[in-house]
Order: structure tokens, then C-alpha cells, then sequence
């Protein structure tokens, strides 16, 4: 967090539903200390139904177990769209 407390350049923040290597307070943080430094810099996100690397998974046991579900192309769009708003 040290790291990311120094950061004032955009950050899209991703957070899957089903991440159980990360906890979304840990994002919220990470990106509540990006803003600290330039407010709006940090976009938090939470993706419905993906896990700590964003495949899709059906529940968190689903993510825990590797049971990955077909791909999903929104978390793509979504990282897309934000890089098109911050170049």
C-alpha cells in the first residue's frame, strides 16, 4: 500500500465478486489512497461472478474449486472502454 499511496495518475480498480486471494476492502483502500492524492484518480469496480484473475465462475466455492464458467467478454469491455477515456 505504501506503493499505491504515492500513485496520482488514473487507476481503474478491479475487485471480482468471487476473489478470495484479495478482499474488496483492500481495493476500496488501495484505490481510496490513489484518490487521497488526486480525487476522481481512482475508479473502484466490482465484477459480478469473476474471481482474483476474472474468469466467471458460478459461486465463490465455484472459484475456489477452479470451476471456471464460459468467458465473458464485460470485464474486457469494461478495461477497454476506461482505457479509451484516459489516454
Amino acid at each position: 500500500m505504501a506503493a499505491w499511496s504515492q500513485v496520482s495518475v488514473p487507476v481503474l480498480v478491479l475487485h471480482g465478486e468471487f476473489d478470495w486471494v484479495m478482499s474488496r476492502d483492500d481495493l476500496e483502500t488501495l484505490a481510496a489512497l490513489v484518490n487521497r492524492n488526486s480525487p476522481g484518480a481512482a475508479q473502484f469496480v466490482e465484477l459480478p461472478g469473476t474471481g482474483h484473475t476474472f474468469e466467471h465462475y458460478e459461486s465463490m466455492q465455484a472459484a475456489f474449486a477452479g470451476h471456471v464458467s464460459p468467458f465473458d467478454s464485460t470485464v474486457a469491455r469494461r478495461v477497454t472502454e476506461w482505457f479509451g477515456r484516459h489516454r
